[in-house]
C-alpha cells in the first residue's frame, strides 16, 4: 500500500515538474533562448562547443585540448546540440532533470518506506529557484546536480540489493560529476575516509564497496588528465583559467587591490580584473599561504564572505538572470559595491529603481529562509557525525551511509567556495537535494524520539499511582 502511494506521489511530482519546465521552455523559445547564455561562463561553453563542432575530425583531439573549457562542461550537450541546437540542449537538460526527480523520489521511498515524504521532497526539489533556472541555461549545474542525485540513488540501491550494475553506475555517475566539475574530486577521498571511520555503523562491506566506487569514479578524469598531459607536455586538465593556481592568484589580486596594498610580483602587471583572464597560469598553494600569512585578517574577510555566500537564497538567478529584471542596475556586482562603498553603497543599490528594490528585497527574504534551513542542516550533519550510534540505531545502516554521502557532498561544496576566486551561491546547488534529505532525516529523528500522546498519558498515570503508594 505504501509502495503504491509513493508511486502515485512520484507521478504527481513528475507531472508538476514537466508542466513547469514546458512553460519555461515556451518562454525560452519566445525570447530566442536569451536566458541560455546568461549563466556563469555559459557563453564560453557555447563557444567551446561550437569550436569542437566545426573542427575537422582529425583536429578533434587538439581542439578539445586547446579549448579553455574542459570537455566535460559541454560534451554531453554537444550531442543534443547536433540534433536540435540550443533547443536540443535545453530539452536534453529538462529530460535529465526529470530523470533526477524520479531518482530522488525513488530514493526517498526506499529510505522512508512507511512514511509518505515523496511528494513533499520532490516538490521542494522541483521548486528550488536554481533547479528551475539552471535547467534552461548552459551551466555545469544542469548536469552535475542530476548526476549527484543519480549517484546517491545508485548508492542506496546497491546498499539494499547489492547488484553489480548498481555499483558500476554509482562509480560512473560520480566519475562523470568529477569530469564536469573537477572540484568534486574532493568527494571520493572524503567519502572513503567517512566510511572507514564509521564502518561499524554501516552495512556489511560498506567501506570496501565505497573504496571500489570511488576508485572507479576517478578513472574518467584521470583519463582526460593523461590525454591532456600527453598532448601538451604539461600536467593539468585545462588550457583555460578554471584551475586552482589561477583562482588563488585572483584571490590575492582582489585582496591587494581592494585594500590598496603594494602588489607582489605575481599580480603587479594586472591593473584590471579582466587582465587576469589573459594568463591562465597562477600561483602555488605555498605562495598563496605565504601571502595570506602576511595579511591574515584581510584574507580572512573575503574567505568568510565566500562561505556565507552559500547561504544566499539566490532567487536572483530567476529574477535577474532569467527574466532580466534590473540586469543593468548593478545587482550582480554587489560584492564590489560592498567592498568599495560598504553598507551605505548596498543601500544605495537597493534604491536605484523599483526593479532593483524588488530583486534585492526578494533575495534578502529568500536568503533568510535559506540560511536558516542550511544552518539547521549543517548542525544536524555534525550531530550525525558526533552521535553515530544513535543515528544509525534510529535509521539503520543504509540510511546512515546515505547521510555520510550527503555530508561528503556538502563538505565538497563548502570547500569549493574557498577554492574559487569569488564564491557564488550557485556553488551550493549540487548539494541542494542532499540538504532536503538531511532535513527530512532531522524531522524523522525528532518525531521518532517524541513519546506518543497516549504513551505519555500512561506514563503520567503510573507516576501518579506511584506517588499515591508512597
Amino acid at each position: 500500500m505504501a509502495s503504491l502511494q509513493n508511486k502515485k506521489e512520484t507521478c504527481l511530482v513528475l507531472m508538476a515538474a514537466f508542466l513547469l519546465h514546458i512553460g519555461f521552455f515556451a518562454y525560452d523559445v519566445a525570447t530566442g533562448f536569451a536566458p541560455f547564455v546568461r549563466g556563469d561562463r555559459s557563453l564560453s561553453r557555447l563557444q567551446a562547443l561550437l569550436a569542437f563542432d566545426r573542427a575537422p575530425v582529425n583536429d578533434a583531439l587538439s581542439t578539445l585540448v586547446a579549448n579553455p573549457v574542459i570537455p566535460g562542461e559541454y560534451f554531453a550537450q554537444w550531442v543534443a546540440y547536433a540534433f536540435g541546437g540550443q533547443a536540443g540542449i535545453v530539452i536534453f537538460q529538462i529530460a535529465l532533470f526529470l530523470a533526477s526527480v524520479w531518482a530522488l523520489c525513488r530514493t526517498v521511498s526506499v529510505l522512508f518506506p512507511w512514511k509518505s515524504y515523496t511528494a513533499l521532497v520532490g516538490l521542494v526539489y522541483v521548486a528550488l529557484p536554481q533547479n528551475v533556472v539552471f535547467t534552461h541555461q548552459f551551466v555545469t549545474e544542469a548536469i552535475v546536480t542530476p548526476l549527484l542525485v543519480f549517484f546517491a540513488y545508485f548508492y542506496v540501491m546497491y546498499s539494499k540489493y547489492g547488484r553489480t550494475r548498481q555499483l558500476l553506475m554509482c562509480g560512473l555517475t560520480l566519475g562523470l560529476v568529477i569530469g564536469v566539475r573537477p572540484v568534486f574530486a574532493i568527494v571520493p577521498p572524503t567519502l572513503v575516509l567517512l566510511h572507514l571511520v564509521y564502518r561499524r555503523y554501516l552495512w556489511r562491506s560498506a567501506a570496501l564497496t565505497v573504496a571500489v566506487i570511488c576508485g572507479l569514479s576517478i578513472l574518467p578524469m584521470a583519463g582526460w588528465v593523461a590525454t591532456y598531459t600527453a598532448q601538451t607536455g604539461k600536467l593539468g586538465f585545462t588550457s583555460g583559467v578554471a584551475n586552482l593556481g589561477w583562482n588563488l592568484r585572483s584571490k590575492v589580486w582582489f585582496v591587494y587591490t581592494r585594500n590598496q596594498l603594494e602588489k607582489p610580483a605575481e599580480i603587479k602587471a594586472y591593473s584590471e580584473y579582466g587582465d587576469l583572464y589573459q594568463d591562465s597560469d597562477g600561483i602555488s598553494v605555498g605562495r598563496f599561504l605565504q601571502l595570506a600569512a602576511e595579511h591574515p585578517i584581510l584574507f580572512a574577510r573575503p574567505a568568510i564572505i565566500d562561505m556565507l555566500t552559500l547561504f544566499r537564497g539566490n532567487i536572483s538567478k530567476l529574477i535577474v538572470d532569467y527574466f532580466g529584471i534590473s540586469r543593468d542596475q548593478g545587482v550582480k556586482e554587489w560584492r564590489d559595491i560592498l567592498s568599495k562603498e560598504g553598507v551605505v553603497g548596498e543601500l544605495g543599490l537597493l534604491m536605484r529603481s523599483k526593479g532593483t528594490f524588488l530583486s534585492v528585497a526578494t533575495e534578502f527574504l529568500a536568503s533568510v529562509i535559506t540560511a536558516l534551513c542550511i544552518a539547521t542542516t549543517i548542525l544536524f550533519a555534525i550531530f550525525c557525525l558526533a552521535r553515530p550510534k544513535a543515528i544509525s540505531g534510529e535509521f539503520g545502516p543504509i540510511s546512515y551511509g546515505m547521510i555520510l554521502v550527503q555530508c561528503a557532498i556538502l563538505f565538497s561544496v563548502f570547500a569549493s567556495s574557498q577554492i574559487v576566486d569569488q564564491s557564488q551561491a550557485r556553488l551550493r546547488h549540487p548539494a541542494e537535494a542532499g540538504l532536503i534529505l538531511l532535513l527530512v532525516f532531522l524531522w524523522r529523528y525528532r518525531t521518532a524520539r517524541k513519546p506518543q500522546p497516549e504513551i505519555a498519558h500512561v506514563k503520567q498515570l503510573f507516576a501518579g499511582a506511584h506517588q499515591a503508594d508512597r
